[in-house]
This record gives C-alpha cells, structure tokens and sequence, in this order.
C-alpha cells in the first residue's frame, strides 16, 4: 500500500471515529508500550469527513462476504465485510500491512483453515465495526462484529498467526439473555477444539465484550495458542474480561500489559481445566465482582507464573490470584503480589497448599521462605486498584533502589522457555540474578562524592549558566567527624559578586549559611545547629533577586531580604572546599550527593517534591547537574548536556551512596521531652509521620554517644509516644536521642537530643517570680497588653490594679504564699521611678514579718544605648556603683532580703549583653560592697538566646537567663518542634559553665510570650500542641528544668508574676472561655491563632503541685483565707467586690448558695466548675455564709463582705 493511501486510510479512520461521538468513546494509538487515549470527540467534524472522504477515489476498498475456498489476500486498503466470511480448511487467507477490515454489522469470519494477517508498527492491521451504536447493550447484536472463529480446526503445517493487529469492538452474544450459546463467547476471537497453534504478536484487543465467556478471547480445547507483546485492555465478560480457557493446552502468555478488564469472576483471566505459562507480564487495573481479580483458576493443573507484575487489581476475594481445586500444583516464581485489593485474601487467595511460591514479593502477606513483603518501588502506579484507574497510566518499571532489582531466584532463567528479554525488551539478567516482576532493570550505580581531607574538591570551569542572577543550589551531605570551624559546600564568589554555601560549627551539631555577595554588599541567610555527624542531610538554597530562603530537609528555616546583583562572578565552581583558599582547613569533609544548580528560585514544593528522586537532567531551568554516580576516573559529569563537567581534587573519590534518593525516609520524632523523676526518667515525644511502624530509642552517658546496637535502649511500637526509663541511676545524666522506621526498614535521621536525670521531687524547691511594679490605674498604662484585645477580655482578676495600692500588694503577698513561692524579684530602673517607690513603701511594710523573701531586678537597659549595646566604661560604672550603693543601703540589711550564704542577692537584667570593662567595673563595685560590709551575689541574665560564655559569665556568681528564646521554636507549639529537647543541652550547658567556675545556675521556666500588643511579635503558645492544656507549656517546662535545679541551692525562677505587656504573667485572671479572636482587624493579629483563655488559678495550681511540697505556707490570718476545710480555698475574705472559690481536691463544685445571717437565700448558681469567681459588688457589707455543693457531699463557710 502507498504512503498516501495509508495515511488516507488512517485519517479516514480517525475522522470516522471522532465523527460518532456517541459511537466511540476512546481512541487507543498504541506505540511500542505506550497508550494515548482521547476522549470527547465533536460532531461538527462529521462536515471535515463528508469533504475529505470524495478526495480519496485512489484508495481501494472492496467487499466480502460468504466463503472463501482457495488461498485469498486482502491487500486493498478498506475491506468491508457485509456478511459472515467462511474460511474453508486448508485454505489460507493473508491480509496485507495496513489493511483496515471493516465489519458492517455483526458478522463473523469463521476459520476452518490458517490466517495470515501480519502488519507492521508503522503499518497495523485493523479489525473494528462499522458504526458501533448500540455496543454496550448485550441484549441487541448491535454495535460490534462477531469476531474471528477457530472452531474444530484441524492441524496444519502453517500456523495462523496476527502480528501488529488491532480487534476492537468485537461483541460476542447472540442477543438473547436467556441462553448461553457460542456466540456468547470471545469477544474477538473465538477458538474450539483448534489443534492449529495460533500466535498473536504484537497486537492490541481492546473495547472487546461477550455475554458469558472471554471477553477479548475464548479458549476452549485450544492446543499451543501463543500471545506475546500484546495489549489486552478495556474487555469485558462474565468470565475472564480478557481471556476465558477451558481445556486448554499449552497456552503461554509472554510479555502482555493486560489492564482495565472488568468480569464476575477472573477480571482479566479465568482458566478452568487448564494449564498455561504466564512470563513477564504487567497485569494491572483489572477487576472482578466476585473471585480473582486478575486470574482466577479453576481446577487447573500446573499453571506457571514466572516474573510477572500483578498489581492494582480489585476483587471480592483474592485480588491478585485466586486459585480454587487446582489438580496439580501450580508454580509461582519471581512474581509481584502488590496494591491489589479485596474483601479477604487481597493478593493472593489458594484453597490448598499446592501452589509452590518463591522468591516472590507479594504485599502484606507472608509465604516464608525467599519471598518478601517490601514495596517494590515502583516508577509511578495508578492512583488506586480497580478498573477506575486507567493502567495505561503507570510506569510499573523500578526506581533504582527497588528491592526487587537482582532479588529473583538464584541461578533461574528463562531461556528454556524462549524469553530472553523483559517486558520493554530488556535482557532478562542484566546482572548476575533475574529481577523479581515483568521489568529487568539496569543495575544504577548509586555513587556519591567523598571529601577525605585538604584537596578533597571538585573543580568545574566557570560558565556563565553557573552565575544566574535568580538561583537555587541544592544537595545531599553527610558531614564525617572531622572537626574546625567552617565547611565549605561550594563556592562561587569573584568579583565581589557569587554564592557561597557553608556548614559552621565547632561541634556538632553544625549549622549551615547561605551567603550572596554583589553590588558592593552582601547578604546571608543561615540555621539553627541541625547537622549531625553521619547522617544524610538535604541542603536547599535559593534567591529569587530579592529574597534568600534556605530549607533543610525541605522545611524553611531562615528568610532575608537583599537586592544584590550575584551574576558577575567568573570564577570557577569549587564544590567542597573553598575558593579562596583552596587545600585550607576550610574543606567540607564527608559525603555529598546529588548536587543540582538551577537559574531561578524553586518553591519549597518544588524542593521537597524531586529533592529524593534522580533527575533526567533536561529538566526546565537546571542548568548543571552532578549526581555523582561515576564509578571511577576523576570526572563528575554534569548530565545536562551544558558540559560543566568537574575534576576531582587527589582526596576526592567516587563511593557508594546511601543517600535516601528513589524513596522517601520517615521524618524523624520531635517534640522529644525527657524529665527525671524520683527513680526514673520519663520520654514524650510526638510521631510526625503516618509511615512510621517503631520508635527505636537510644540512650548515652556522653553526648557524643553513638547510635548502635549497644546503645539502643528499648523498640516502642507506633502510635506509641511515651517511655519510662527505670534503669537509671540517680544524680546520672542520661542522652537520648529517638530514630523512626518505616514499614519497609527505612530510618529517619535522629530526633534533637535531650538529656535528664533523677530528682527529689517530694522536697520543696526555693521558688522565686520576677515581680512588675509599674502598674497604674490608667487607661495608658493597661492598654497594651495582649489580653486586653481578646474577645473576650482576659483582665487580671484584681482588674485594672494600681501597684501603689496596700491592698493589691497585699492580695499579691497572700497568692504567693499559699502557692509555694518564696520570693519575688522585683524590677528595679532607678530610685526616681515608680518601682523604686512601690518597693520601699509598699511591699516592705507588707512583706515584713512574712515568709517570702524579696530581691531586686537591676533593670541593665537604662545602661544601653541608641542601639542597645551596653559598653561599661568609666561613665556607665560610676552609675551602676550609684545604683548599686542606694540597693545596698536601702534594701540589703532588710530582714527579708534574699541572701544565697549571707551575701544578698542581686540579679541583673541583661547581663549577656555587657561589653567593654565590664569584668574589671564589677571587681572594683564588689570591693566597694565589701567596704560597706556586703559580699554581692550577682546572679546574670546570662544564655536567653540560647548561647552561653563561660568567658562572659566570670564576673557573676550565678546564671540564671530571663526567658530562654531558641529562635527555631518561635510561632509554633512546642510539641511540633524541638523547643524542650534544645532547652535540656542548653540547661546543661549551663550548668557545665557555671560548674567549672565554682558557681551555680538557677533554671527559669515560663508560662508562654506574646509581645505583639508592644510591636515586638514574638508568640510562644502556651499550649504544647492544639489539643493540650493551657497550663501544659508551663507544666513541662518545670518537669524538664527540675533536674537541672543546683541540689543543694534547689533555686528556680520564673517569668514572671506579672509581665502582662509580654503575657508571661501567671498572676489570677478572671476565668473566660477559650478564644483565639482578638479585636484586630484581622481577629487574629495578636493571638496567631493561639488560644488564650482567662486562666484563673491554674499555673498557680501547676506552680504550687510540681514545686512545693504541698503544704500551705502561712496561716488562716495571713492568707485571709478559711481552710477549715481543706476542699476549698475561698479568698480574699474579707472580700471587696470578688470572691475567688476553688476545689483543692480531685473536686468539682456544682453550684453554690450564699444566706445572709438571717438564713435567706440571697444569691445562688449551678457552675459545674473547679473555679469560679463571684462578684460581690452589689451585696451589703456584713457577714454571709456560703454553702459549696459537690455531687457527693457540701460544705458551708462564712464570708465576710466589706
């Protein structure tokens, strides 16, 4: 046939297919495996074809019908056949390539003797229906051919065979629901007692039906019927919707994709009384309403299954095989069993033990042996199992690191057979063992790049794709244990304009910077310490041309603003080491992996989606790609094609990778909390992936401690999240660290560290509060704090106070007291302000005869200058001897002044911050101390952001830092990141400083920080996690600072009593509701979201349960409080508008009345609460009794109202 009638075949054969839209609704163009499917075809082109169709008068067409006796080819370019074709035996019937057979109605050609119809891939075979209207309904012949009938054919010298046809739309049923004839079977082809060996190759069945057997094919008596490198998609029946055998004999099925077929029973196959060899098929996607999803047997005999892929298949029982009263044992080798699905027995499903299965991998079930349960890795699949999901769609070939690549049974080939290649026409062993399933796969040489020592590098040319003025550079490292200051992953900087990429550090864990130089300036962006030692790590960095962003592990950990020009730069690339001087201790030293450069700035998303897959390398915008999989030489190829191409430094090698490329490992455990207690240490951490099967936690006496077998402390199975370590020994420091794995054995990179030990818990700690006495009784003054913006409000529950007011420090005094707390510190800025004034006049003469100590906050700011730095020099020592001399001679002969070994303490606000002469200023302060007879004792704010100097803290004999703020937890909950774990290293570092020094730390916990109503807009939740209580921030951060309280000081602070601009206070509120709404104009600027609530009593609660011994410390006078009966704590009594009422049991109050002294009811309320508070404004002074109900009992007591 002519090039031009061909092509004018095949348009014609489209137009007529788009034309009927109701007639067709796919179009399959099959080309080697792949299948493109067009959908939703307009009529208008109808028109095109009734004017093209008169142009093509050169394109032979003729029409057949009846008998053909002597031999016969078909070589015209349409053959129409108009009634049934009979084949005579013996005769044969040859159809020429290209040839499009085109049944107008539902005819049949009947075969008694031998076809030969072979096409090629350019030139394909087809056999199809005129007008398929009515095809789907089964009660009408309609709408398809009767397909091609082998029925009593004797054996001939010459085979029949099909090579590159195509049979669509062929529909067996004689149109009668009630019987069950011949014609209700294969859809296309139809062979019965054949001893004729027929070959299908190469060839594609699609959009085939028959009523009851076979819907592509129908086998019954068949001998020697060979199908290989075919297409079996879109049939169906109600057996087999592919192919229906019964006494059939030696049928081999080779190199098939056999997808979307639907039936009753056998979704693609249903084999009864058969035998049949299945080699290196894809059988996907098909589906059955009852048994076998993709084959269902049949009291068969010695079905073979040799490396197929049976995936995605749906049935009600057995979705992958079902095999039922086989006769003789069955033999399954190198097979995948996987993402099948049923109501039982999803992938495979046998009634009797005689089916042999090995080395197969097969899903969430276990045959023993050498077969596996490992997720096969596939390149992509379908997005579900069933008919629903169009096979045609995945890929079912392997990713590099699949478990099944050279996993098949030792020694086993199948040349015996005649397959000596996969299914995509690979050689079946392309290394010493046969892969498990249809795809043999080139054995990939996962390869990084090493940096031993000084010369480790990779030198590549400069090239102007490598200066891009948008860029993201992005790889895999693993840092070994060698140890400087800084590590160079790469860099690119000359002429004041490039990149750079750098881990820093001089013990691990390292943190890693990215730095911009151009336009005369520079920019930087960087991270927390992250990095440990021999652990795979995914760096990312990127700009954009205004904005440098850098994600490890594909989470954004730092962002700056910069518009600088870096595209300047001509020197080369040095990929690890630096460029200025190259061979310096500067190098990276340890492993990198797939290292990628592009010219514009990748979204996270686009990150995290490929930073675990290889690349093909003509990806848009990449433009230098180095995966490093050489096996030797001195060349790091860049698969680009833009021929960046590096030289390998002589301490730079090719090693194998085990970077975590071609799948995606669990995400480590976070939110790690250790906390000793008496006799043991308690662990709460928080599972982040879904994937996770177990915890493996480990536990070392050092922190460098390695993670092996022999530190591995106990396996906790998911969704397990605690553990309680009883093996400890107390006073020992204990360093955890927790690994996730994943149903396939996967590891996640190691949790934060955290260390503990064991603490008396029973004993009373020395508990103090940093105390605020600016308050005043003016709108100014309670405007800008957090809780006055919540809806609803949240005020303290002594209101708007004014801290010059007896009766406020008074009600302070008493809280403090009953709660455990033994002193307070209280903001000092200078003796002209108010807190000087509030101190001396107010709180002295109430705190005097009292248990509770008080010291003074030396408020360092008034040092500062402009720009906050605090440089002590001649001036600024003069004022703080001042300062520190009215201290002395106003307060520390005070009987209730804090002393630490009769020296009074001084604790001072700031103190990280000073520079200068600071050392020698503060030796000259404490001779001029001395003189006056008072030895200090300064405790420094010393570490709040997280990084303490034994160097800086010479000149104070205590640390105690204000508020400890690691930026990498900031606006998040605690249990999402690793705020706890970070806050026990840098508790211990503290300790370890001031241990050295002969001094002692003292450990401050808070409640939360929200300063967006001051504009600072730093939030700390007061939550751990959404679902938490609202105490539970403050509650863990006392468990896990205990340990760390000096054992015999046993002194720990908190912030603060009442810092509301800051919202650290744990001061009484009045009791509200949970609300994350505020009054911006957003509802949720000063929240965040986060929820505030008015908290009453409760951190008073955690306070006095977790650092007081539990016994109230001030009498019934002191505290103004009843505690007749210890159930109840009512308070202030006497009460001026308010009366608080709390359970101080496991309590709940369920209402309450309030009787004058004359007994009548004044005033009564179901509350249902373990707190509440009740305004008392509008009753008449004099005395009342209050009568507490519980659900099991009451109480009743005498209020005194004034």
């Amino acid at each position: 046939m002519s090039s031009y009638l061909k092509i004018v075949n095949w348009f014609i054969y489209l137009m007529r297919r788009l034309a009927f839209p109701d007639n067709y609704s796919k179009i399959i163009i099959h080309y080697k495996t792949e299948i493109c499917i067009m959908k939703n075809h307009k009529l208008s082109l109808y028109m095109l074809l009734l004017v093209l169709e008169p142009l093509i008068l050169n394109a032979q067409t003729i029409e057949v019908s009846d008998s053909i006796t002597t031999n016969t080819t078909w070589s015209a370019d349409t053959v129409k056949v108009i009634d049934d074709v009979i084949l005579a035996e013996d005769v044969v019937l040859s159809i020429d390539p290209g040839t499009y057979i085109e049944f107008q109605g539902h005819y049949q050609l009947k075969v008694s003797g031998i076809i030969q119809a072979v096409g090629t891939a350019d030139e394909k075979i087809i056999f199809t229906i005129h007008d398929t209207t009515g095809f789907y309904d089964l009660d009408t012949t309609a709408g398809g051919w009767n397909g091609i009938r082998f029925n009593e054919t004797p054996f001939s010298s010459i085979d029949t065979k099909f090579r590159h046809c195509i049979f669509e739309y062929g529909k067996a049923t004689d149109g009668d629901e009630g019987t069950e004839v011949e014609e209700d079977y294969g859809g296309a082809i139809y062979i019965h007692d054949t001893y004729e060996e027929v070959t299908l190759d190469s060839c594609i069945i699609r959009y085939c039906k028959a009523r009851w057997n076979g819907g592509a094919m129908y086998l019954g008596g068949a001998y020697n019927t060979l199908i290989q490198h075919c297409i079996i998609a879109y049939n169906s029946s109600y057996n087999g919707g592919a192919i229906y055998t019964t006494q059939t004999y030696d049928l081999k099925i080779l190199n098939c994709y056999v997808f979307n077929n639907t039936a009753e029973y056998g979704g693609a196959f249903r084999l009864s009384t058969s035998d049949g060899l299945f080699v290196n098929n894809v059988v996907s996607n098909n589906e059955s309403q009852y048994w076998g999803g993709a084959l269902y047997a049949l009291q068969g005999w010695n079905i073979r299954l040799f490396n197929n892929t049976v995936v995605n298949n749906k049935g009600r029982r057995g979705g992958g095989f079902y095999s039922f009263g086989n006769l003789y044992p069955h033999h399954l080798v190198n097979n995948i069993f996987w993402g099948n699905i049923a109501e039982s027995d999803s992938q495979i499903y046998k009634d009797t033990q005689t089916i042999r299965i090995e080395y197969c991998n097969i899903e969430d079930e276990s045959y023993g042996g050498n077969n596996i349960n490992t997720n096969p890795l596939f390149i992509s699949t379908t997005a579900g199992a069933g008919s629903d999901y169009d096979g045609s769609q995945a890929n079912w070939s392997f990713k590099s690191l699949s478990p099944c690549i050279n996993a098949g049974k030792p020694d086993f080939t199948l040349d015996s057979l005649g397959v000596s290649a996969d299914i995509t026409g690979n050689s079946r062993i392309l290394n010493d063992t046969i892969d498990i399933g249809a795809h043999e796969v080139t054995p990939w040489y996962n390869m990084a790049i090493r940096f031993k020592k000084e010369g480790g590098i990779v030198q590549i040319p400069h090239s102007a794709e490598l200066s891009p003025g948008q860029i993201t550079v992005e790889c895999w490292i693993n840092k070994d244990s060698t140890l400087g200051y800084e590590y160079n992953l790469l860099d690119k900087r000359g002429s004041s304009s490039g990149y750079n990429l750098r881990l820093a550090g001089e013990q691990f864990p390292l943190s890693v910077h990215f730095i911009l130089e151009g336009s005369g300036t520079d920019a930087a962006v960087s991270s927390s310490d992250l990095f440990d030692q021999g652990y795979w790590n995914h760096v990312a960095a990127t700009y954009n041309g205004s904005l440098l962003s850098l994600y490890v592990n594909g989470q954004l950990v730092d962002t700056a603003e910069k518009i600088l020009d870096i595209s300047l730069s001509e020197a080369p690339l040095f990929v690890g080491d630096f460029l200025g001087y190259p061979a310096s201790s500067l190098y990276f030293g340890g492993d990198m992996d797939e290292l990628r450069i592009w010219n514009y700035a990748r979204s996270g998303e686009q990150i995290t989606d490929k930073m675990h897959d290889t690349l093909r390398g003509d990806e848009p915008g990449l433009v230098g790609y180095w995966p490093f999989d050489e096996i030797a030489g001195d060349t790091a190829f860049d698969r680009t094609g833009n021929g960046n191409d590096g030289v390998l430094g002589p301490e730079a090698d090719f090693v194998p990778s085990t970077a975590p490329i071609g799948y995606i490992p669990p995400k480590p455990p976070v939110g790690l909390r250790v906390s000793g207690n008496d006799q043991s240490i308690d662990l709460t951490w928080r599972n982040e992936d879904e994937g996770v099967s177990r915890i493996e936690i480990y536990r070392g006496s050092t922190k460098d401690f390695e993670l092996n077998a022999s530190t591995l402390l106990a396996t906790v199975s998911k969704p397990d999240s605690t553990y309680e370590d009883p093996d400890v020994t107390e006073g020992t420091w204990y360093y955890y660290r927790l690994i996730a794995v994943d149903i396939e054995q996967h590891q996640s990179t190691p949790s934060r560290m955290a260390v503990s030990r064991t603490v008396s818990t029973d004993a009373e700690f020395t508990t103090g509060v940093y105390y605020y006495p600016w308050y005043k009784d003016e709108p100014a003054r309670w405007r800008d704090y957090i809780r006055n913006y919540t809806i609803p409000r949240q005020p303290p529950m002594l209101g708007h106070y004014d801290s010059e007011d007896f009766e406020v420090v008074q009600q302070h005094l008493d809280w403090m007291e009953i709660y455990g707390i033994d002193f307070l510190v209280s903001s000092w800025g200078g003796e002209e302000f108010m807190e000087d004034t509030v101190l001396k006049d107010y709180i002295l003469p109430r705190i005097t005869n009292s248990p509770l100590k008080f010291s003074v906050y030396y408020e360092s700011a008034k040092l500062a200058d402009e720009n906050w730095n605090i440089i002590i020099d001649a001036e600024k020592e003069a004022e703080l001897l001042d300062d520190i001399t009215y201290l002395a001679d106003t307060y520390f002969d005070h009987p209730n002044y804090l002393n630490v070994g009769n020296r009074p303490v001084l604790f001072i606000y700031l103190s990280g911050i000073y520079a200068g002469d600071y050392v020698d200023a503060f030796a000259r302060i404490r001779s001029a101390m001395m003189a006056k007879g008072h030895d200090l004792f300064l405790v420094g704010d010393e570490g709040s952001w997280g990084e303490f100097s034994a160097e800086h803290a010479q000149f104070i004999d205590a640390i105690s830092p204000y508020i400890v703020l690691p930026k990498r937890s900031h606006g998040d909950f605690a249990n999402h990141g690793d705020f706890f774990a970070d806050l026990t290293m840098l508790a211990l570092q503290m300790e370890e400083i001031t241990q050295s020094q002969g001094k002692f730390a003292i450990p401050n916990v808070n409640p939360g920080f929200n300063s967006n109503a001051i504009g600072k807009g730093m939030v700390f939740p007061r939550q751990i996690a959404p679902w938490a209580e609202i105490t539970s921030f403050l509650e863990s951060y006392i468990k896990v600072l205990r340990p760390f309280v000096d054992p015999q000081q046993r002194m720990i602070m908190i912030t603060s009593w009442n810092e509301w601009y800051e919202d650290t206070q744990i001061e009484p509120t009045v009791i509200t509701p949970p609300t994350s709404i505020d009054n911006s104009e957003s509802g949720s600027y000063y929240t965040q979201g986060f929820i505030y609530e008015g908290y009453g009593y409760q951190y008073l609660e955690v306070v006095d349960e977790l650092l007081s011994d539990g016994v109230s410390n001030v009498s019934n006078k002191n505290a103004g409080i009843d505690n007749s009966d210890k159930t109840f704590k009512l308070f202030p009594n006497p009460s001026k508008g308010y009366l608080n009422i709390y359970a101080t049991a496991n309590q709940t109050i369920a209402s309450f009345e309030i009787y004058d002294v004359t007994g009548h009811l004044i005033m009564s309320r179901h509350v249902q609460k373990k707190q509440f508070t009740i305004q008392t404004m509008g009753l008449l002074p004099g005395i009342y009794f209050i009568k507490i109900n519980t659900p099991d009992n009451y109480v009743i007591e005498k209020v005194i109202i004034e």
